[in-house]
């Protein structure tokens, strides 16, 4: 179960797809050798990087920041191995078996108000934690490590869109990204595969009821009545299926005249 906290914020936040490099070059759809604040200073500090929160990963793991634009909540994965100083296997290196591997990994997830829904400088979040099984998460982190070596950037991008940006640390060396393309602009985008396959993991190991269904991870307060079918709510148990049995969805299309 998550407990509801309050924080209190030391100051306004700045937009992810904002931040710079150091030296003036946008950060956004570049993958760069450092942590977030390391490529673009305090402005690239997320939400949650003022509560001073941040679990340690260790030599491996991966944390990751969405922010749907029009959502009602945004979040923070942490993945770390566990036991602590246990070996992840990389797709690049053979297994060995003097070597003690990783079992599991341990995800600490935040769920935070987003940032447009909050009055004032006090931000309302919970925690949550699961675990992420070995095969889960060998593929989450091989294939964000293979993305982005092979990244070399985007020319497009978009006003709006789910803002995802990561930091993966393979052997105590860190490579971080902010990107708000979806994941059908460029299916080798870093960020958007991320995004994208940790909704998967989130859905399959996360917290009923605390996870959007909808693929850009956005949720809303309120369904839209004339699209009923298009706000899928969280991950709540739905015995009939989405869209069957007595939910909005079911309901509207039985209005429907036949075809």
């Amino acid at each position: 179960m998550g407990a509801n906290n309050l924080v209190i914020l030391s100051g306004m936040a700045v937009l992810l797809t904002a931040c710079e490099f150091k030296d003036g070059r946008n950060v956004q759809d570049t993958v760069f050798t450092g942590t977030l604040a390391e490529s673009c200073g305090e402005d690239c500090l997320f939400w949650s990087e003022t509560d001073q929160s941040r679990g340690a990963i260790g030599r491996d793991g991966l944390r990751v920041y969405i922010e749907p634009s029009f959502g009602q909540f945004d979040f923070r994965f942490e993945i770390v191995p566990q036991p602590r100083g246990c070996v992840t296997i990389w797709p690049d290196e053979d297994i060995s078996e003097d070597k003690d591997y990783c079992a599991h990994y341990l995800v600490r997830m935040r769920k935070q108000l987003s940032q447009g829904r909050q009055s004032g400088v006090a931000a309302q979040f919970e925690d949550f934690n699961f675990v992420l099984p070995q095969e889960g998460a060998r593929e989450l982190l091989g294939v964000a490590d293979k993305l982005s070596d092979a990244w070399v950037g985007s020319p497009s991008g978009t006003i709006d869109g789910t803002t995802i940006a990561y930091e993966l640390t393979k052997r105590g060396k860190t490579r971080s990204m902010i990107s708000n393309d979806s994941l059908d602009t460029d299916h080798r985008n870093p960020a958007a595969w991320i995004g994208a396959e940790l909704h998967r993991f989130a859905l399959a190991y996360g917290p009923t009821g605390q996870i959007p269904r909808l693929y850009d991870w956005h949720s809303y307060d309120n369904e839209d009545g004339r699209f009923p079918c298009n706000n899928p709510g969280f991950n709540v148990p739905d015995p009939d299926g989405f869209g069957t049995g007595d939910d909005a969805c079911a309901r509207s299309l039985t209005d429907e005249p036949s075809r």
